[in-house]
């Protein structure tokens, strides 16, 4: 997960651990090989705010960031 936006952000060392497995598998999932870009970026922040809302479990965020970014890029294509 793009460091920068750790360092700004209130989880403790669990959930940092629990944040990058997240971010890795949707990464992972949507084939993203640059992940410091924009658009890591934006799958950390995702990753974090789901994170916030109350879901602890890093593969559960990881199908609710990818299906919601599909869900996303999906309106772009109409």
């Amino acid at each position: 997960m793009p460091s920068q936006l750790l360092k700004c952000s209130a989880f403790d060392a669990d959930q940092l651990k629990m944040l990058d497995e997240a971010f890795e598998e949707v990464c992972s999932e949507l084939h993203l090989l640059n992940r410091k870009e924009a658009f890591g970026n934006l799958v950390a922040n995702k990753v974090m705010e789901c994170a916030r809302s109350g879901e602890q479990d890093p593969q559960r965020i990881s199908e609710i960031v990818a299906q919601d970014l599909r869900r996303s890029a999906g309106q772009f294509h109409h």
